[in-house]
């Protein structure tokens, strides 16, 4: 044999076993930089996506508080937040944050003119994940060491959740306007042949019988009792949650963040997937102590899901926490009691959206689904 063929042969060798090593330790971001070097590395790159597929989790959490001067935000400490998104090991498929007006504010003052919201974030997503940001009074977190809090008013503060692409399920979102609402409810009462534009992605054969929940994040002017109807009798009667927040971001089609249009009534969240498995309990106005809510969570407990692959979702009213029960994050500690291993992320709202799910009768009449002064806690499993 050819000394030379023999070299060439153990040193491209010994360059695979390197690559190897050294893609273990890279974040996705930047396989997917190496993977456009040449055949070889991108090759490479594909055999250690896969090998994470099975070996990395689902789901990505963390929640962050600011403990300094409420008015002004380090660098540092919101480069804590960027470095967590953009470290991730998988491909995400959404990434959901929940941010305190009182932390959003303080953003909005750094903001330079003219400068986009790509820029203030830096944030670098792939173009397929879907982006929502949602700003609310108050927010529900949990951190990587299972901590969970509910961060009320006049804190700065994040809560975010980020799912890989190979979860099981399928992500959409839509944005509509409050004519798009109407027309909505006149397609669900038979007056309209058609869905809005901003809706037929739910509608089409092959997704409809899989959409098992809905999230609506709406200003306060945004949807009323007839409009959330309509999301649950025409898109397969799903988990309908939600709340009424302050301010909604979102990426569009290419993956640009932006604001939500000034005329957007709605901001959807939809998840969808044969084998994911939701469930919600709704938590009333006259529930004020702690053995009630215990009894009303276990419920959620009563589903039996697998929990490996699940998260939380609290919808509460800004009025209730600490309000109610002059103690803080009693609703979320029962939730950690029966749900060890499970994060729980939300927002305090000015108003809530859901119901106990799944109803008793699953009949045509659908639920009140607008409340005030209540808690709609959610557990969705991504089997």
């Amino acid at each position: 044999m050819d000394i030379r063929i023999s070299v060439t042969e153990n040193v491209l060798t010994n360059i695979l076993v390197v690559l190897e090593r050294i893609f273990k330790c890279m974040n996705i971001r930047q396989l997917n930089k190496c993977s456009l070097v040449c055949k070889s590395w991108r090759d490479q790159v594909r055999r250690e996506k896969c090998r994470r597929e099975k070996y990395f989790p689902k789901l990505r959490w963390n929640s962050f508080k600011h403990e300094g001067d409420v008015n002004s935000i380090e660098e540092s400490w919101w480069n804590s937040i960027r470095d967590f998104i953009m470290d991730s090991p998988v491909e995400p498929a959404c990434l959901l944050m929940f941010c305190t007006e009182t932390l959003w504010c303080c953003m909005n003052r750094l903001q330079s003119p003219g400068q986009s919201l790509q820029s203030l974030l830096n944030i670098d997503l792939p173009s397929s994940c879907i982006f929502q940001l949602v700003v609310t009074d108050g927010v529900v977190g949990t951190d990587q060491d299972m901590k969970t809090e509910e961060m009320e008013e006049y804190i700065s503060a994040m809560s975010l959740l980020m799912i890989r692409k190979s979860a099981g399920a399928k992500f959409l979102q839509f944005s509509s306007s409050l004519t798009d609402c109407k027309q909505l409810v006149k397609h669900a009462q038979g007056k309209l042949p058609s869905l809005p534009i901003c809706f037929q992605g739910l509608n089409q054969k092959e997704v409809l019988p899989l959409v098992k929940m809905i999230n609506l994040y709406c200003p306060m002017s945004g949807i009323n009792q007839e409009t959330s109807n309509s999301f649950y009798k025409l898109f397969n009667k799903p988990l309908i949650a939600g709340g009424f927040v302050n301010e909604k971001i979102l990426s569009d089609l290419s993956g640009v963040l932006q604001r939500s249009e000034e005329g957007c009534a709605v901001l959807g969240f939809v998840i969808c997937g044969e084998r994911v498995k939701v469930a919600s309990v709704l938590i009333p106005s006259d529930v004020q102590d702690e053995k009630q809510v215990d009894a009303l969570i276990k419920q959620l407990s009563d589903s039996k899901f697998p929990l490996e692959n699940s998260f939380g979702l609290m919808y509460a009213c800004v009025g209730r926490g600490v309000h109610v029960y002059t103690e803080h994050n009693v609703e979320s500690k029962v939730f950690r009691k029966y749900f060890p291993k499970t994060p729980l992320l939300g927002i305090f709202g000015n108003g809530e959206i859901g119901m106990s799910y799944p109803p008793k009768d699953f009949d045509d009449t659908p639920p009140k689904l607008l409340h005030a002064y209540t808690t709609i806690m959610c557990l969705v499993c991504l089997t």
